[in-house]
């Protein structure tokens, strides 16, 4: 939020059934306290900050008979309650959400009915409170980034139709101006189920499944990144400055499962670095870097050849002084689609915070 606290919403709760709950931290105090609840429960769906401050969560899956949550709900932290924000035309799940620079809200992908991957899109404009069609993808997809750049467009890459098991090879570029989508240049890899973070310098950076890539708008080049010191899918990435990103997490194939490593991604030596090992496995969940600099981790599930559990633990990083970007390069982190996978929503969380070879409980 614009004073700097975080909103968890909606998820699977410790009941195993889809929520309507909502937590919401404030790094200040380090303490949570629990919110208003949403009109309709929701998994599988984006948060994001709209311009004026409000939140808007978007559409979203009810897992339990397999229906889909069409409606959207508006969060007003002034007031602290929910306002209904319309409904999609076509119900989502796995889908992105990105806050655009005149303020309307772009919504691609994701799985629809039978769980389908589809192309579709949507824009949610917060003055009329109304959505409308907008161009569909050129490749239909799930699980997907979608990034806005400093020319305003939205890069979409990753992601697959994964009923036929296939990841998609290309990324494409939206331009809210013409409504229209260009494929971009050819990817070195595909990346999967992915994820992607902006730089100061302009590029994009992806991490993808056991592949990582770098675009550059400038240019429309992408070329091959760095590997992950531990190369896995489901991995989150998070801006900590416009000159380092934050890796969490993900899964290997079994019987590895999900796996809690933390790497940093520096531009200053392009180059990947261990940062820790998180107490336990976590696959998906929320990444959210604070206002004063740390990131806040926080959901997600450890599956691996034991068992399957959700969490509940949430912690937060302080990374050091030295991944400030140099004075002679942009300091903020760029811009960006704030969103966030919210998969579980954690009424009782234990944080506790974190540095380079050093874990301290609070």
């Amino acid at each position: 939020m614009a004073d700097g606290r975080v909103m968890l919403a909606g998820g699977i709760g410790s009941t195993i059934a889809v929520s309507s709950s909502t937590v919401i931290y404030d790094p200040v105090a380090d303490a949570w306290s629990i919110g208003p609840s949403l009109a309709a429960a929701r998994l599988d769906f984006p948060l994001v900050r709209l311009l004026s401050g409000r939140l808007l969560a978007i559409s979203g899956y009810v897992l339990f008979g397999g229906t889909y949550e069409p409606t959207a709900e508006s969060y007003d932290p002034s007031t602290n309650m929910w306002s209904a924000a319309g409904s999609l035309s076509t119900p989502r799940r796995f889908h992105t959400a990105t806050v655009l620079r005149d303020g309307r809200v772009l919504v691609t992908g994701g799985a629809g009915g039978m769980s389908l991957a589809i192309s579709s899109t949507e824009v949610y404009t917060p003055a009329t409170n109304s959505w409308s069609p907008a161009a569909p993808m050129l490749a239909a997809r799930e699980r997907h980034s979608a990034t806005l750049l400093a020319s305003g467009k939205v890069l979409v890459v990753g992601g697959g139709t994964y009923t036929s098991g296939a990841a998609l090879a290309f990324a494409e570029v939206y331009d809210p101006q013409t409504n229209t989508w260009s494929p971009t240049a050819p990817l070195p890899v595909a990346p999967g189920l992915s994820d992607a973070a902006s730089l100061a310098d302009g590029r994009v950076l992806v991490v993808g499944s056991d592949a990582v890539a770098l675009y550059a708008p400038a240019t429309n080049a992408w070329t091959a990144g760095p590997p992950l010191l531990l190369p896995r899918s489901g991995a989150t990435a998070t801006p900590m400055t416009g000159c380092a990103v934050l890796a969490v997490g993900g899964f290997v194939p079994l019987p590895g499962g999900s796996v809690g490593n933390v790497e940093a991604f520096e531009t200053r030596t392009n180059a990947w670095t261990a940062v820790g090992v998180l107490p336990e496995g976590r696959s998906g969940g929320s990444t959210i870097r604070l206002q004063g600099g740390d990131v806040l981790i926080a959901g997600g599930a450890d599956s691996n050849p034991v068992g399957f559990r959700w969490l509940s633990q949430v912690y937060r990083y302080a990374p050091p002084s030295s991944f400030a970007c140099p004075p002679d390069a942009p300091s903020a982190v760029p811009a960006g689609s704030p969103v966030a996978w919210l998969l579980l929503a954690c009424l009782m969380c234990v944080v506790a915070t974190f540095r380079m070879r050093e874990r301290t409980q609070r």
